[in-house]
């Protein structure tokens, strides 16, 4: 499944994330730059990144399918060497605080229970690193963070599931 993705953008209203909650996830995608997360300042710019990049991660999780679900249901979650656990918690209470119209794919009951595959983390990850560095140095990016992704890259491999 390939495809232009284009994070949403959040207002001061609508995020959901503390400034703990977007560092937890964002080292979550990117634990080898854990310490430069922990020093960084968490402004609105940085936050919405973080809940658009969390939305992504669970819709994507459900684009990829049923067949895909059920196939990996059989295989135990593997948590990362850091923050993993703190993790699953955050995607499972920000699946059940999230506005449903934010998602195209994960319905409401689906968010009750969110969910995300490693594929969709790495890829997210490696299509929006240089998105990161720059945030993380300040940089002013005026456009919506956007990549071209192809997350199905190892669709049917066991496969870590984040929940």
């Amino acid at each position: 499944m390939k495809k232009s993705v284009h994070l949403k953008s959040f207002t001061t209203d609508e995020i959901l994330l503390s400034e703990a909650d977007a560092k937890v996830f964002l080292k979550f995608l990117w634990p080898s730059k854990s310490s430069s997360i922990d020093s960084a300042t968490i402004d609105l710019n940085l936050s919405s990144f973080a809940q658009g990049l969390l939305v992504e991660a669970i819709d994507a999780t459900y684009a990829m399918g049923y067949v895909h679900q059920a196939f990996n249901a059989l295989h135990s979650a593997i948590l990362p060497p850091t923050n993993g656990n703190a993790a699953v918690k955050l995607i499972k209470s920000f699946g059940k605080k999230a506005a449903p119209h934010w998602f195209r794919h994960a319905t409401s009951a689906n968010l009750a229970q969110a969910k995300i595959y490693e594929t969709v983390r790495v890829s997210l990850a490696r299509s929006f690193g240089r998105v990161l560095d720059a945030k993380l140095l300040g940089l002013a990016i005026k456009a919506p963070p956007t990549a071209i992704i192809e997350y199905a890259g190892t669709q049917f491999k066991s496969e870590r599931v984040w929940a």
